[in-house]
């Protein structure tokens, strides 16, 4: 989680936030859907669980989004 934060934070800071926008809510969005699919066969681990693969798609999308470079021509 806090190499997902640190990233976001470096891209939001570069003035790169519609891509950075996009990729948090839309997988933080997943996390209700995904958490009622995983809650009825496994429970309450289930629902961490999916919060913890929800939080490493999310490090993976701003790993991405760094590795593309597309923030380096941003304007903040």
């Amino acid at each position: 989680m806090a190499f997902e934060t640190v990233l976001e934070g470096g891209l939001t800071g570069a003035g790169y936030t519609l891509y950075t926008m996009i990729a948090i809510v839309g997988i933080s969005a997943l996390r209700i859907p995904l958490a009622e699919v995983v809650a009825e066969p496994f429970g309450l681990a289930g629902i961490w669980w999916m919060l913890a693969i929800t939080a490493m798609a999310r490090a993976a999308a701003m790993t991405a989004l760094w590795q593309w470079g597309g923030w380096e021509k941003a304007r903040a």
